[in-house]
């Protein structure tokens, strides 16, 4: 991918190995897999911190935005929009963990218009569990265990 990919661009406590094997398999791997892995984890990890990904709109119109362009039947300017939009709402967040996490989201929705956005998206979910669990880098370990093995699902 490129330097930006192979060292967070965010400050966060982190296994780097693991980190980089999935470096290593977003290079390989389409934009569609690469959203569908990066929104799953986003929507997890706002469901583990008591957000309700169910009934919000923004969230909904997200992903299927995602879709959308996915298929080409939505502009990259439409889908940036959306993606600007989510990170709008993630700024006027005052709780840090949410804002965080709804950060994971935005960059999830926006890989359909540029993929190294799922490592940004990963990497803001790391923050926001070291947010939650005063970075402690075993949990920070285990979640990255869990991306690497639900990537290992897709195909």
């Amino acid at each position: 991918m490129n330097d930006t990919v192979e060292r967070p661009k965010i400050k966060i406590v982190d296994d780097n190995k693991i980190r980089l094997k999935i470096v290593k398999m977003l290079e390989s791997r389409n934009k569609i897999l690469a959203s569908q892995w990066a929104i799953g984890n986003a929507v997890r990890v706002l469901r583990v911190i008591g957000f309700d990904v169910d009934t919000n709109d923004l969230i909904k119109r997200g992903i299927e935005y995602n879709r959308l362009c996915n298929e080409n039947s939505l502009s990259i300017y439409e889908m940036r929009q959306m993606g600007f939009e989510i990170h709008r709402y993630a700024k006027a967040e005052k709780d840090k963990i949410l804002e965080s996490a709804l950060r994971a989201f935005g960059h999830a929705v926006s890989i359909a218009h540029m993929k190294k956005h799922a490592i940004v998206s990963s990497d803001y979910i790391i923050k926001t569990l070291n947010l939650q669990h005063q970075n402690d880098f075993d949990i920070a370990s285990k979640e990255r265990l869990l991306q690497l093995e639900q990537f290992k699902l897709l195909k």
